[in-house]
């Protein structure tokens, strides 16, 4: 047994074995290789579904998509290379599309580390990832920046047309951080370029006049502004037809020009034009329709209409937090909206939880020093002042403006709604030298601007009126009083919550001077408007009945 066992069955086993082994090699080469090309397919078919999706608006489904994409990625060798980059800088692009700016910046940010210690070098995607994060930086206000790697990007770029995008993201950069004209010469850069462009993209030709025309406002060239926006909306209707979401976007932009006009029944009209389109498209409950139902609730209570206002907004925040991120855009956009509409009820504890709720969504989104968390930050502000928590107030408004010196001078319009606000709790501590100065900065400010015949400079003017009741100068007090509540019947006509506070400055005035009767009119006015304006009784009711009860 041990002669067989040992000189024929053992060599035979042995034979059998090392004949195997080639042929075992081949099996799991060729496995291997099949892997291989089957994984990159499935990564290839995902990543290209996600391109598709963030192209057609369907961000958060664009993001799953990218995520599987690079779960395909790790299941195939050189998981550092060119595939995994690609992927992992569609990601990131796709998390700048949907909001999600700091989980943006983190994935961009590894494409650049893996770039710079990769065996295959610095690729396409380095160059792409440095262009996506000047992006995003910009969305979250860090225009300093994005400023620097959008230059570098355009130093390295070859393509016209890519230039061309990246002239109008300096140019909103510059836009932002106040520098008008700057803006104005990028912009028209980027124009050229697309107007010379054989293969230009239409939409991004249409945003680019768009923006242009943003700049014009914010430089108070209404007339210019309005024929801009005139050409993108043929532009718009001519490439995509009238029913088109590209048609409703130039609609909500004319509809905030004639807003900051305070042609507020133009502006619900282009607004109305705008949400009938998005419905048709997406339903009621997609968020391009919420963009338009939020602006058109605003331009309402910027009317004094506030029926249905507090349902309309209560039930877009419902639908929100069951769909979307209650950090995007969308959300902070409604909870700014519910700030308003609650500080206009004088619910100041609803206001500050959703001041709150906003500041705090700015922050995770798009971090600290951002100017939309400045103002987050002067929401806050001001709801303390109304508790008449005036440290606290000083204290957020202080650091609004700081944010807000970052990346604007002194007589830009972002800055001066923290400078007024500062100035209201100067006034209120009796620091009224310095309060006068912050008020007349404002007030010139704004008349250079947008001119005296507008809500925001009355409401300057009043806020001078009570700084003169303070220091007892009453007929500079009557002035302004008179003056803003001129300005707010001539926009207005005689319903609105801006005519009452201006009629019960006069009423404070007038009891001040002994003169009761005229006094008791001015409140009897005053709260004739607040009955009409709300349904509920409105808290300034209470006060302005007591104050006549005290007057009989």
């Amino acid at each position: 047994l041990w002669f067989v066992g040992s000189r024929i069955v053992f060599p035979f086993v042995l034979f059998l074995i090392i004949a195997f082994i080639p042929y075992k090699s081949k099996i799991i080469l060729i496995h291997g290789t099949e892997s291989r090309k089957y994984y990159e397919t499935l990564r290839r078919e995902f990543y290209e579904k996600s391109y598709s999706e963030v192209e057609s608006g369907n961000s958060e489904q664009a993001i799953k998509s990218s995520l599987l994409a690079i779960e395909y990625c790790k299941l195939i060798p050189d998981t550092e290379g060119v595939s995994y980059q690609s992927s992992l800088n569609l990601l990131g692009y796709n998390y700048y599309m949907n909001n999600d700016n700091l989980k943006a910046d983190s994935v961009l940010n590894k494409v650049l580390k893996l770039s710079n210690t990769s065996f295959f070098g610095k690729t396409e995607y380095y160059e792409q990832a440095i262009y996506y994060l000047g992006l995003n930086f910009s969305k979250r206000g860090y225009y300093k920046k994005s400023d620097s790697l959008l230059l570098i990007s355009l130093k390295n770029e070859r393509q016209q047309i890519v230039k061309s995008y990246i002239y109008e993201k300096l140019g909103y950069n510059s836009n932002q951080k106040g520098y008008y004209q700057k803006a104005d010469s990028l912009y028209n850069l980027s124009i050229q370029i697309f107007e010379k462009s054989e293969d230009r993209d239409v939409n991004s030709y249409i945003n680019t006049l768009r923006e242009r025309a943003s700049n014009d406002v914010d430089m108070s060239k209404f007339a210019i502004a309005d024929s801009i926006y005139q050409s993108a909306l043929k532009l718009s209707i001519s490439e995509y037809g009238i029913s088109s979401l590209e048609v409703a976007d130039v609609y909500d932009d004319l509809s905030s020009l004639n807003y900051v006009l305070s042609n507020y029944d133009k502006a619900k009209d282009f607004t109305t034009k705008s949400l009938n389109i998005n419905a048709r498209l997406f339903g009621k409950e997609d968020y391009h329709y919420f963009y338009p139902l939020l602006q058109l609730t605003s331009i309402k209570m910027a009317m004094s209409d506030y029926d249905n206002a507090e349902t309309t907004l209560l039930n877009t925040k419902s639908i929100i937090d069951d769909k979307y991120d209650i950090n995007s855009h969308l959300a902070t956009l409604t909870y700014d909206m519910l700030f308003e509409l609650y500080k206009d009820f004088s619910n100041y504890d609803k206001a500050e939880l959703y001041a709150d709720k906003s500041l705090n969504a700015r922050i995770y989104g798009e971090g600290k020093y951002s100017l939309k968390t400045a103002k987050s930050l002067d929401n806050r502000a001001y709801v303390y002042y109304c508790k008449n928590d005036f440290i606290l107030s000083d204290s957020l408004y202080t650091k609004a403006c700081l944010i807000k010196q970052i990346y604007h001078d002194q007589d830009n319009l972002n800055y001066i709604t923290s400078l007024n606000g500062l100035a209201l709790v100067y006034s209120a501590t009796n620091r009224l030298d310095t309060a006068g100065i912050y008020f007349e900065h404002s007030r010139k400010t704004l008349e250079n601007s947008i001119g005296k015949q507008h809500p925001e400079y009355a409401i300057i003017i009043s806020n001078i009126g009570y700084l003169r009741l303070k220091q007892k100068e009453f007929v500079k007090a009557e002035q302004c009083f008179n003056e803003a509540l001129l300005i707010n019947k001539k926009l207005f006509g005689t319903i609105h919550l801006n005519i009452a506070e201006n009629l019960l400055g006069l009423a404070s005035l007038n009891e001040i001077k002994g003169e009761n009767t005229t006094a008791k009119n001015n409140y009897t006015e005053a709260l004739t408007i607040y009955k009409k304006l709300f349904k509920f009784k409105h808290p300034k009711c209470i006060m302005i009945e007591s104050k006549l009860n005290v007057l009989k």
